[in-house]
Formats: C-alpha cells, structure tokens, sequence
C-alpha cells in the first residue's frame, strides 16, 4: 500500500482538487501496476495557527508523507526516478498552485503488512497479478502465487 497523508491549512484543496489529486496519484501507481485498492490518500487539514515553517506561521505550506509497503523500491536510479514522476503528478497542485511544500517517502517492510486480514501476495505473482485485475483483496495460496 502507498499510504500518502497530506498535511495542509484549512481550505487550501477544494473537495474536487482533493479527488483530483486522489484519482491522479492512484492512476501514477496503476501503471506499476498495482491493484488500485492499495493507494490511499488521506487529507489532514490544519488549523491556521498549527503551522510553522522556520518558526514562522505558514497557511500555504504542504507536507507529504508516503509509505511504501507493497513494493519498495532499491536503486538511487529508482528512487529518484519515482520522485520525479511523483512531483509532476502532484505540480498542478503544488508549484502551479503557488504553495511550498515537502516530499518524504519511506520504504516500509511489507511483512508487517495484512489487507482485511490477508498477506498480500509478491509483487508480480499471478495472485497479485489477480488482484490488480479484480481490484480487491482475495485468499491465495503460495502454489497460486506462482502458478502453479
């Protein structure tokens, strides 16, 4: 699961600029592709007097924190290569918008992670490849994972 939590002032996306960017982000992961049920988007708004950058107050000030779960990603070339696609996912929202903001993305141990109680199955197996087509998490067993 990407788990993406933006922490922005009160106001400062719309409801349709927030599923626009919901729609934008989990499109960016489908064409990994992993099954869009994965990626979740919350908003944490925060109060005008919250926020300080600097030590200064700061109403249009943008943190993301993403947690990479179901597949993590190795080299620098990766690494560097998904931020960037990130950031110009995300541009019409933040540097077309006007707004400061910061990026943070973790790698997260996927064996500490269960969907409605199952273990999701390896990234490319013919479950996951399953999972992306029904878009839900389902049992598999390790024989189905690799096709047997």
């Amino acid at each position: 699961m990407p788990f993406h939590r933006f922490y922005c002032s009160v106001n400062l996306y719309s409801k349709e600029e927030k599923q626009a960017i919901a729609r934008s982000i989990t499109e960016l992961y489908a064409r990994v592709p992993i099954p869009q049920f994965y990626v979740v988007v919350n908003f944490i708004e925060v109060g005008q007097d919250d926020c300080y950058v600097g030590g200064e107050p700061n109403t249009k000030f943008l943190r993301i924190s993403v947690q990479h779960l179901a597949r993590n990603l190795q080299t620098v070339e990766e690494k560097r290569n998904f931020m960037e696609r990130y950031e110009k996912t995300l541009e019409p929202y933040t540097k077309d918008k006007g707004i400061d903001w910061e990026v943070q993305i973790s790698n997260e141990d996927p064996l500490y992670w269960n969907l409605n109680g199952i273990c999701p199955p390896p990234f490319g197996s013919e479950s996951h490849q399953m999972w992306v087509k029904i878009n839900k998490p389902v049992v598999w067993s390790e024989e189905e994972a690799q096709g047997s």
